[in-house]
């Protein structure tokens, strides 16, 4: 699931992509976000690689799941397994940024209301392992990290026996009690 950011009242595009999609016969899934943050907007770019999925496969809050969630269903009229080579596109959830300046989103594989399941040509449930996304409402002054203590150590050189000053630099260095750490 890709990350993405936008301006206040964009939209923001959000690939679903699978890797190791080996041997599978049929797979469910859902995907929610925070939609105080950002509503459905559409379905855009459903991949033709895989056989028989198709928009109609995707529950929308457009055609019955709550706002925040969709919900993704695929199985062949036959069993045939399918493979998919990795980073293959399956479709992209477009979202409108609806939150304030500076609002963040996770996008994350969901097991409610559908159960993740990915089954292979056994009827194994083989699982999911997520990759989440995480979306961004641009804005001035977000804190994206900037309080955080950041220490950076310079890469330094030296020949056998001989010493060496090791650079070291603190950024952010407020209200700290204590600090450790092994080089």
């Amino acid at each position: 699931i890709s990350d993405g950011m936008t301006d206040p009242g964009g939209t923001v595009d959000v690939d679903v992509t699978f890797d190791d999609f080996e041997d599978i016969i049929a797979f469910q899934h859902s995907l929610s976000w925070d939609a105080s943050v950002f509503s459905f907007n559409s379905i855009v770019n459903v991949t033709s690689a895989l056989d028989q999925f198709t928009i109609g496969a995707i529950g929308t809050p457009d055609n019955g799941t709550d706002p925040g969630v969709i919900t993704v269903s695929w199985s062949k009229t036959n069993t045939q397994p399918e493979t998919l080579a990795d980073n293959t596109r399956m479709f992209t959830l477009r979202l409108n940024a609806i939150g304030a300046a500076c609002d963040v989103s996770d996008v994350r594989l969901s097991n409610s209301p559908t159960v993740i399941e990915f089954s292979d040509s056994n009827t194994n449930n083989v699982g999911a392992t997520p990759q989440n996304g995480t979306i961004t409402i641009n804005g001035t002054g977000c804190n994206s990290g900037g309080d955080d203590l950041i220490v950076t150590v310079d890469d330094v050189t030296a020949n056998a026996g001989e010493n060496r000053c090791v650079p070291i630099r603190v950024e952010n260095f407020v209200n700290i009690q204590v600090v450790g750490f092994g080089l």
